[in-house]
């Protein structure tokens, strides 16, 4: 799935607590999608695009991240209620979580605080061998969404300036 087609899906919740953008695919068993620190639901694109015509896929984007505003509470905790309060407003009661990096940590606070709405629960792994191979093959590729939101690329520009920095930032987190 391209970027732009992802895109042109993407939807705004409100909640209580602030805007939620997610992006919705298909029909069925819902299959929800957490991202990690410094990217959003668009790193799931590929994923979805396999997976739209047997389940609904909803991506979701943290707050800073992709179409959702920051909040003031960017805790793993006030995270994973990010990700309860979109299952409340869309109706969806059971889920199969895949989270990834942060949002592993993130799908774990929420399936703790709600293990009657898990059906599955996933956390793919990814080498950092694996990952700088991807980048490289994006960039050989021409891809544009390698940073693919203002988060990612202010944080690489900052990482750039002062790496210790960002890891102290990071570890507080």
């Amino acid at each position: 799935m391209d970027v732009s087609t992802f895109l042109a899906h993407r939807k705004t919740l409100t909640a209580p607590a602030g805007d939620i953008a997610y992006t919705e695919f298909g029909a069925g068993p819902v299959a929800l999608f957490v991202h990690g620190l410094g990217t959003n639901g668009l790193l799931w694109r590929h994923v979805i695009e396999d997976l739209q015509d047997t389940s609904r896929c909803i991506a979701i984007d943290l707050p800073l991240h992709g179409g959702t505003p920051g909040r003031g509470d960017l805790s793993v905790t006030a995270l994973a209620q990010v990700v309860a309060d979109l299952c409340a407003g869309l109706g969806v009661t059971q889920v199969d979580v895949v989270g990834n990096d942060t949002g592993g940590a993130v799908s774990q606070v929420f399936a703790a605080r709600h293990p009657d709405m898990i059906r599955s629960f996933t956390m793919p792994k990814t080498s950092p061998l694996d990952v700088a191979r991807r980048v490289l093959d994006g960039v050989d590729a021409g891809e544009e969404d390698i940073f693919p939101d203002t988060m990612a690329q202010q944080l690489y520009a900052a990482w750039r300036q002062d790496h210790k920095a960002v890891e102290r930032q990071l570890a507080a987190m």
